[in-house]
């Protein structure tokens, strides 16, 4: 099951919180509930099985979001919040102190099952989708900062064929190339430092478009893939606080 949650805290004076430094927190709470787990987080793989925010400030304290694309990894984080009332984990130099997990639905977080979300899909020809932190892909050894049609739903197909027992259609990249276009965008290009390296990012919105002649199920297919981005994440490094999308009704 896929969710999305949101993790508000505070954070005590110190130096710079980084990108890596939040990457690093996430996968220190898994070191402590499930060490074999963990283990498997910091191997190399094609697919992460989970995302994380940038670190987002809110009135006196502060916010990541967090998404797990595979159950074992939700039982395990979920675990962490339960042993006390407001565990902290080290960001950095910094303790943050959790006083919030949210799993409700809002916004930015929320939780669905495959099969539930497979069945809501729905025929829309316009999708628009908000891209929150800097959406970046790589081609070749170049950073693209552009939300293509292709290039975005690439990112939404591989993680769905990895962690959902659902088959999509083998061609539905071909038709996403030839048949789904930008009917508007609104945004900007932005860098995103990780703390080791600058990579150009775009943020803002974005409505695509898919033309005519493309059948009903390839449709309800690319309508899946555009709601499953909002716990899948877009592009690059989203395990380190980029491609923070969501879809806009």
């Amino acid at each position: 099951m896929p969710v999305a949650c949101i993790v508000r805290g505070k954070i005590e004076e110190g130096r710079e919180i980084k990108p890596k430094n939040l990457h690093a927190a996430f996968l220190s709470i898994f070191e402590k509930v499930n060490p074999a787990l963990s283990k498997t987080l910091h191997e190399s793989a094609p697919q992460k099985a989970f995302t994380i925010s940038p670190l987002f400030k809110y009135r006196d304290g502060f916010w990541f979001r967090a998404t797990l694309l595979d159950d074992k990894l939700s039982t395990s984080f979920f675990s962490f919040f339960l042993q006390k009332p407001e565990p902290e984990v080290n960001l950095g130099s910094n303790q943050f102190k959790v006083r919030e997990l949210k799993v409700s639905h809002n916004p930015w977080s929320g939780y669905i099952d495959y099969q539930s979300l497979w069945k809501k899909s729905t025929l829309d020809r316009e999708i628009t989708l908000e891209f929150r932190s800097p959406t970046c892909f790589r081609q070749g050894d170049l950073d693209l900062p552009l939300p293509l049609p292709y290039l975005v739903f690439k990112s939404y197909y591989r993680k769905w064929q990895a962690f959902s027992d659902i088959e999509l259609m083998s061609d539905l990249l071909d038709i996403i190339e030839k048949s789904v276009g930008i009917s508007k965008l609104s945004g900007k290009t932005t860098p995103f430092e990780d703390g080791r390296v600058t990579i150009p990012g775009f943020v803002g919105k974005v409505t695509f478009i898919v033309k005519r002649d493309v059948g009903k199920e390839a449709l309800r297919q690319i309508n899946l893939l555009a709601d499953y981005a909002f716990f899948a994440g877009t592009g690059r490094k989203t395990t380190h606080g980029m491609g923070m999308t969501r879809r806009v009704r």
